[in-house]
């Protein structure tokens, strides 16, 4: 009774893995599914200041040994201090309070950051030039 029932057992799970549907997507092949292979992520510009109020795109650039993988892989954002700059699902950086903080990227097992300096609001200047750096008092502006 014993044998009947593992061969049973046998029988359906031999149908089930036959049955079976290997014939999906082709995988990319630039791409290894690998954590342990050299995959790298790249994020640009590695070090940047922006005023408050200012928005910088940031990318990221994946590659797997020598290789650049293709483009059309999802990237995930984050940033190490929101209340210092946020970041969006398309890299887009916004300045938010001065400080500094660290913008990282991720894909999959890859991941990269960079280094985003927000400095307090820049001051609109109304002057002109010449009336800052001397004092001109013949000229119609000044």
């Amino acid at each position: 009774m014993r044998a009947l029932r593992s061969a049973r057992l046998m029988l359906a799970l031999t149908l089930v893995l036959a049955c079976s549907d290997t014939t999906g997507p082709t995988p990319d092949p630039t791409l290894r599914r690998d954590p342990v292979q050299n995959a790298a992520l790249r994020v640009a510009p590695t070090n940047a200041t922006i005023g408050q109020g200012e928005a910088l795109r940031f990318s990221a650039t994946l590659t797997q040994g020598a290789a650049l993988v293709s483009g059309g892989v999802p990237v995930s954002w984050f940033s190490s201090d929101e209340s210092v700059a946020t970041v969006d699902a398309s890299g887009l950086v916004h300045g938010v309070n001065a400080g500094t903080a660290r913008i990282s990227a991720a894909v999959g097992f890859a991941h990269g950051s960079a280094t985003i300096t927000v400095i307090g609001m820049r001051k609109k200047v109304d002057e002109p030039l010449p009336c800052l750096l001397a004092d001109h008092p013949g000229h119609p502006k000044c």
